[in-house]
């Protein structure tokens, strides 16, 4: 074995384990990242075969399972036999609430009056960005993602206050036409970052993505409008996280929540 670090997907390493790859013997550590995905319908399997396999083959390994959001983390440490380590440490404070009417209703029992401009999503866009936010809206489709995009771009645009940097946004759509490897995705797109919003699903190619990606973080795209691929290992300095749909269609299933 030539590495010290070996980086693979769940699937790869359940190959490795079933092949029982020598150098296996030579691991300390086994990192399982995201291991609340143990409950997911199709990866799931492959972690328990995982846990289950590296336990079998009796493996002189730590185990060191990571996640943010696992909400039965007692019973993952006892399944893995392993000791509990909890932090609630966060750089800034995360408030759940509701959006009805005009007023937003947090979990704490506190309220927020904001300016209702008709449209849940746009109110509580418009009002995180008026107040030098950024904002991130989940939705539950590709179309979805584009049209929202449109919309909010539309008004930041028109709206009287200069909120975005017309110049670098500028640049940046230029630089999504010469990446994106799709024309009517990249022109689409080019517009409502003009406006400094965004559209970010699994259709855009991975350079797409990462010039989206890194104008958020550099703060000139104000929003992003994204389906759940976003979620997966993206992190993003956003003042506010909405939820546009908690539901999507999966053609097995029919509708069902995300997770």
């Amino acid at each position: 074995m030539n590495y010290d670090i070996v980086v693979t997907t769940y699937e790869k390493l359940d190959s490795i384990l079933r092949h029982r790859a020598e150098w296996l013997r030579q691991v300390g550590v086994l990192v399982i990242d995201e291991i609340h995905y143990i409950d997911d319908d199709r990866r799931g399997p492959t972690i328990e075969s995982i846990i289950a396999k590296v336990k079998a083959l009796g493996l002189n390994t730590q185990m060191l399972a990571l996640s943010a959001t696992v909400g039965n983390a007692e019973e993952v440490a006892n399944y893995l036999n392993a000791e509990l380590v909890i932090s609630d440490w966060r750089p800034v404070k995360l408030r759940e609430g509701v959006y009805y009417d005009g007023v937003i209703y947090y979990a704490d029992g506190s309220r927020e009056t904001i300016k209702d401009l008709g449209n849940p999503v746009l109110t509580l866009v418009m009002d995180t960005i008026i107040n030098g936010g950024q904002a991130l809206v989940f939705t539950n489709s590709r179309a979805n993602t584009v049209k929202l995009a449109q919309q909010i771009a539309h008004y930041v645009c028109n709206y009287g206050t200069k909120l975005i940097e017309p110049n670098a946004l500028a640049r940046i759509s230029g630089a999504i036409i010469e990446a994106s490897q799709s024309k009517l995705l990249g022109e689409e797109l080019s517009k409502t970052v003009r406006c400094g919003v965004a559209f970010h699903h699994a259709g855009l190619d991975m350079e797409t993505r990462t010039i989206i990606e890194s104008s958020f973080r550099d703060r000139l795209i104000k929003v992003v409008v994204a389906t759940t691929t976003l979620a997966a290992g993206v992190n993003l300095p956003a003042r506010r996280v909405i939820i546009h749909e908690y539901r999507r269609y999966e053609p097995a299933l029919a509708w069902r929540s995300s997770p």
